[in-house]
């Protein structure tokens, strides 16, 4: 992910690592009566909202994407799921990833999503 022009890896730790040194810094942790909860917009399948339950009582991730919102609740109830990735036609590899495995996986499908648009744009036969 790329912020202000520099690449940020492992952006979801680094956003947890971030936000639990601004709660060091500020008055809200200090004190607290409540529990210190947060929101994730566009969670996606919730890489960011599993690394801020590390600093945050309660994190609430909200997604427009109900196929998100499933594969979310399956890492968190699982710990891992089952995904294909498209190799040529109809041949597919299979991968279990837990949490641990998702950010090297994404890597991978968006190399073989970019792969597979330029080598669409490039094709002589069109259907």
């Amino acid at each position: 992910m790329l912020i202000n022009g520099s690449k940020v890896s492992r952006f979801p730790i680094t956003c947890a690592m971030v936000c639990e040194e601004i709660l060091k810094q500020s008055n809200f942790s200090k004190g607290k009566l409540e529990k210190l909860r947060v929101m994730d917009l566009g969670c996606a399948v919730g890489r960011t909202s599993f690394e801020l339950t590390r600093v945050f009582d309660e994190v609430v991730g909200i997604d427009f994407s109900s196929k998100f919102i499933q594969v979310a609740s399956m890492l968190k109830d699982k710990g891992s799921i089952m995904f294909k990735i498209p190799l040529e036609g109809e041949i597919f590899k299979h991968k279990f990833v837990s949490m641990q495995d998702l950010e090297e996986c994404a890597e991978e499908t968006k190399f073989m999503q970019q792969l597979f648009k330029q080598t669409e744009k490039r094709s002589p036969i069109r259907p």
